[in-house]
């Protein structure tokens, strides 16, 4: 069993986060992708982000025993070995896919520049100068060129994506019924009315407390059965503060572990519009599932995710040729200087500030208090 709540796979994102493209320095380099040079002290930024999220994100405390411990009953990779190649692997990915992009002569939609500098714009009003955000950047090692950076090669990782596999490619297209049906598949949105059966510290309440509220759980259930407005029952009933965040409901792919294992069950075996009750170790569940809207499925940010797991083994292909075409170079000494087990991750603290919200939920650290499902 992974020893990890949440998918690591979500961690990619965060790789886009800091990763910036430098020339070379007295400080020395970690990594050579083509001509493009990672510094050690840019490397280290990533890999400090990257640590102390995949800590925070699975609830775990740093020990010499965690870093020793297997991912999982293969027995292939320490923790400390997995989350090192991951660093590596996803600042490789991203610069690759950037060269890629321009080797085939692609270019961002207008839409997607405009988003961009939206997202810098509110990211200088935030900080209530463009000078003020600078000297928030320069702190922790890295321009506000760098920073834009990462929205750019997120974007055209995206567009390379979408060049080989989206619905109008001429190189082998996925259509919009193949990715309905993977996302149906794969993935699940539900709402729930949440009644608890713990006390604010976390303790199972008495028997009789229980039953009582296990009564009025099945009459809530009756309710919607019956007809009523499932948002209107949530707004009444519902105790779990999570659902305020998520208006939409929890989405989620059958490989999360993050939720309760009866909650995570009932989702996937429901259909849409279904309703269920379902008990946890937490609490009552009043369940209703939901049909994934178009807009949704469609849009670009989930739409290019889904093609790249569908077609998974095809843009590894891709990745694959491209890196020994255009060259990796690892410096090694510094990369084993630069291991998690050597990084503090307090060092970390300010970068949270610089993730968006969207950023934040790819990679499972959104504010959701989900003292339900999870």
């Amino acid at each position: 069993m992974k020893i990890f709540k949440r998918a690591l796979s979500a961690l990619a994102a965060t790789a886009v986060i800091l990763t910036a493209l430098a020339s070379c320095s007295s400080g020395g380099y970690a990594l050579k992708i083509g001509d493009r040079v990672i510094l050690a002290a840019r490397y280290k930024s990533v890999a400090v982000s990257i640590k102390s999220q995949f800590l925070t994100s699975n609830d775990l405390e740093e020990n010499d025993e965690l870093w020793d411990r297997y991912i999982d009953e293969s027995y292939s990779s320490t923790v400390q070995e997995y989350l090192d190649a991951m660093i590596q692997t996803y600042l490789i990915t991203y610069n690759l896919y950037s060269i890629h992009f321009d080797e085939l002569g692609l270019e961002l939609d207008e839409e997607v520049t405009a988003e961009i500098e939206e997202t810098m714009q509110g990211f200088i009003t935030q900080y209530g100068s463009r000078e003020a955000l600078d000297e928030h950047l320069r702190s922790q090692g890295f321009t506000y060129e760098d920073f834009e950076a990462q929205y750019y090669d997120e974007a055209k990782k995206q567009a390379v994506i979408m060049y080989y596999f989206g619905p109008e490619s001429t190189e082998n297209p996925v259509s919009r019924d193949a990715l309905r049906q993977y996302y149906e598949e794969y993935y699940t949105k539900v709402k729930h009315v949440f009644l608890s059966t713990k006390d604010d510290e976390g303790n199972d309440f008495s028997n009789a407390k229980k039953e009582e509220i296990g009564k009025k759980a099945q009459e809530i259930y009756d309710k919607a059965t019956a007809g009523e407005d499932f948002e209107k029952l949530i707004d009444e009933y519902n105790e779990d503060p999570g659902m305020a965040s998520n208006p939409d409901g929890y989405v989620f792919s059958s490989e999360d572990s993050s939720y309760t294992k009866v909650f995570h069950n009932a989702a996937f075996d429901m259909k849409a519009g279904e309703i269920r009750l379902v008990q946890s170790n937490l609490g009552y569940h009043i369940m209703k599932k939901y049909s994934f809207t178009d807009d949704e499925l469609y849009s670009r940010d989930t739409e290019v995710m889904l093609i790249e797991n569908m077609m998974s083994e095809e843009s590894n292909k891709i990745l694959e040729d491209l890196k020994e075409r255009i060259g990796v170079e690892y410096n090694n000494s510094v990369l084993q200087e630069l291991s998690v087990v050597n990084l503090q991750t307090s060092d970390s603290s300010d970068q949270d500030e610089l993730l968006t919200d969207e950023i934040k939920q790819q990679l499972g650290l959104d504010d959701q208090t989900e003292e339900n499902p999870s």
